[in-house]
């Protein structure tokens, strides 16, 4: 495989894990397998370019070329793949940490439920929906506090 596709999977694995997960819909198991391969595949194609750019070499992908001479091309550098090789292993280290957290809290939205969810409207989450209820709440506080024609104090606002 030459870099360039190797350069085009690396960024086209995200894209099909994120479609794999939402297919997998309320099967945990199979979801958090997608997951992990996806993020140890990512991590693995991400170091085998390792070489090639310690070796002096930027591997380049043209992603589209619409006039002669002006092209839009991905060039990784070293800066680049040091980043890229942290962003790929901290998938990983990430994926087992909320695997563990959302199973043993028994968190009921783990994922979204349906791909109608995911189209149409946000899943309601338990933090979510208390978030957005304090945030109402202090709005509400503070336009009342403004159409009263007084100042507001320490008092007038919820503590949350």
């Amino acid at each position: 495989m030459t870099d360039s596709q190797l350069l085009f999977v690396i960024l086209a694995i995200p894209f099909v894990a994120a479609v794999l997960i939402v297919m997998s819909g309320s099967r945990p198991n199979q979801r958090e397998g997608v997951t992990l391969v996806a993020a140890g595949t990512l991590f693995f194609c991400v170091a085998s370019l390792l070489p090639g750019i310690l070796a002096g070499e930027n591997p380049t992908l043209i992603l589209a070329e619409p006039i002669s001479g002006l092209a839009l091309k991905l060039v990784v550098e070293p800066l680049g793949m040091t980043f890229a090789l942290l962003a790929s292993l901290l998938w990983i280290i990430n994926s087992l940490y909320s695997i563990g957290y959302m199973r043993a809290n028994q968190e009921q939205h783990q994922t979204f439920k349906s791909k109608e969810t995911l189209m149409v409207k946000w899943p309601r989450m338990p933090g979510l929906e208390r978030l957005r209820s304090m945030a109402r709440r202090a709005i509400l506080t503070r336009t009342r506090v403004l159409h009263q024609g007084r100042l507001s104090t320490d008092t007038d606002i919820p503590r949350f």
